[in-house]
């Protein structure tokens, strides 16, 4: 039987893995946006430049 303060350690764990994983998926989210973000601004620039091209 675990007395009541092996319960309040493994609370406090419990709680600890679970903002490492909250943290740990809000940054690959983060690296997800931020290279979508990059390959539309990309997009765009191509079909810029290639408007300019066929403009001379």
């Amino acid at each position: 039987m675990v007395n009541k303060r092996g319960k309040k350690t493994q609370s406090a764990l419990e709680y600890a893995v679970l903002v490492v994983i909250i943290v740990g998926a809000l940054i690959a989210f983060s690296v997800y946006l931020k290279r979508a973000s990059q390959g539309r601004m990309r997009d765009a620039a191509d079909a810029y430049g290639g408007m300019m091209q066929y403009e001379k």
